[in-house]
């Protein structure tokens, strides 16, 4: 009995270490510190060829987690010679949502403008899948993939088109789930019924 009680309380003091190095190996951001990033060349605008490298430098990855997966929590695109473009949704199951938020500087936004009435007094900040690159631009982000959920503003500090773009970001709130349950039978295609 009393090496059962040994080894469990030698277990509970190896657990908060567990956690930390898991955490420490999904990459997770520091909250409400603004970062910088550069994402070049225009994913579509790429030398013929550049599809074996995935994403390589066109897409911002805001954890290590996210990167195993190869799944980006932006996507700089755009054809060669055409306006380029912001991607949120990179993947058939997510429904990550970005808004223009204008001209605002990172530094006053706090993660309850992530819907922007503060900026925006007659409306709420416009979310949608896709959104045109403009220099000088405040963005915001709601990520929700199948194990990621959270949210992040971002703002383009130097841009040429379908080449290079230069980004300042911070996030606001990023979290890793495992799904315990869901509700049987999801479908994209499928219509409601009663």
């Amino acid at each position: 009995m009393k090496s059962l009680l040994l080894i469990g309380s030698m277990l509970l003091m190896v657990a908060p270490s567990i956690s930390q190095k898991n955490q420490e190996d999904l990459g997770l951001p520091e909250l409400r510190k603004i970062n910088k990033a550069t994402l070049s060349p225009s994913y579509d605008c790429r030398p013929p060829g550049a599809a074996k490298l995935g994403y390589a430098n066109s897409a911002l990855f805001l954890t290590s987690y996210s990167r195993q997966r190869n799944s980006p929590e932006l996507l700089f695109t755009g054809i060669c010679n055409s306006p380029d473009y912001f991607i949120s949704t990179t993947a058939g199951d997510d429904v990550d949502m970005i808004a223009d938020y204008g001209e605002v500087p990172l530094e006053e936004l706090s993660a309850s403008d992530i819907f922007g009435a503060r900026y925006n007094r007659n409306a709420m900040a416009e979310f949608r899948r896709i959104m045109k690159v403009q220099l000088g631009h405040t963005y915001g982000v709601l990520i929700s993939k199948v194990h990621v959920r959270g949210f992040y503003f971002f703002k383009v500090m130097n841009y040429v088109p379908n080449q290079k773009l230069d980004l300042e970001y911070v996030v606001m709130d990023y979290a890793i789930i495992w799904e315990e349950r869901r509700a049987p039978n999801f479908s994209w295609g499928e219509k409601s019924h009663r």
